[in-house]
């Protein structure tokens, strides 16, 4: 049977979290082709995850906000001493959400490949976000509903036959207009005379230029937030044939007096097979996450 576990460890500096996490069953080859892919993941809950990322009672209480684990700067994460594959197949290791910059040689995407019967010695980093962090955690704190795909369409209506929008007051560019009004060459919407409650009358063509500017300048110069609210980590072979297909390299360490002949060598190949098929084989991965859930105080416009 396979088993799994995870726990955690924690660490901050420079108001960056770092957690470490554990997973690893001991399975046999038979069982990872008799289960299929749900035999070769691991998963962390959603209340197992609250507990392992807001770990101090602040962010706990913040943690009545439903989507604050959807929306984790996630800047690092690297691969620790203690992950082991003992299988003597290669496999490649995927963090659900997380791009993969290594690839197999039919150009699977993984976050990790690990070689057969290895272990890992020293931290390697396998995933790294650049960006501006303290930009961003202000734009989480006061605009976390929007972000580059939306920014013109939520809480904005066109008006028919005109070349003004509707643009709610809690929106990026009202903000914006308020602190850069003079620049360009508007009032600030929040001193405008109020013809609908909570919305402002932009004109079309100054909507558009304070998208691109927000776009241009926060937006494409922050980082990107990753969903953690659950953690799912799969593994499978990088050669992408199934488990019970044995490669040569299995064999190595089969013994051999090398008096042998062609028949008894072929009938111990066979007893060395079902002998890797049934043999326990430990996978186990100790990741660590360095991450930000704070909100600094910063001026965003």
């Amino acid at each position: 049977m396979a088993q799994q576990q995870a726990y955690f460890q924690a660490d901050k500096a420079n108001g960056t979290s770092v957690r470490t996490i554990a997973l690893g069953h001991t399975v046999s080859m038979a069982f990872l082709d008799l289960q299929g892919a749900k035999g070769r993941q691991f998963q962390v809950q959603e209340y197992v995850m609250k507990d392992i990322l807001l770990d101090d009672e602040h962010d706990k209480r913040r943690s009545e906000d439903a989507a604050l684990l959807k929306r984790v700067h996630v800047s690092r994460i690297t691969v620790q001493p203690g992950t082991e594959n003992q299988l003597p197949v290669a496999i490649g290791v995927q963090i659900t959400g997380f791009p993969g910059y290594e690839f197999g040689e039919n150009g699977e995407r993984w976050n990790y490949i690990m070689p057969a019967n290895f272990r890992v010695s020293t931290p390697t980093p396998i995933f790294q976000s650049n960006g501006d962090e303290k930009l961003m955690s202000t734009w989480e704190r006061d605009f976390a509903k929007w972000n580059t795909g939306n920014l013109e369409t939520l809480l904005v209506m066109a008006l028919p036959d005109s070349e003004v929008v509707l643009v709610h007051l809690d929106h990026p560019v009202t903000k914006f207009l308020d602190k850069r009004a003079e620049e360009t060459g508007t009032l600030p919407p929040g001193v405008q005379p109020a013809t609908t409650p909570n919305w402002r009358q932009i004109s079309t063509s100054l909507f558009q230029s304070s998208c691109l500017w927000i776009r241009e300048n926060i937006l494409s110069k922050s980082s990107r937030t990753y969903d953690m609210s659950t953690l799912r980590v799969l593994y499978d072979r990088v050669d992408s044939k199934k488990f019970s297909t044995l490669s040569p390299s299995c064999f190595a360490e089969m013994p051999l007096a090398g008096t042998e002949t062609v028949e008894m060598i072929n009938e111990q190949k066979t007893r060395y097979a079902n002998l890797i098929m049934q043999k326990p084989f430990s996978v186990n991965l100790k990741i660590s996450f360095e991450f930000r859930l704070g909100v600094p105080e910063q001026t965003v416009f």
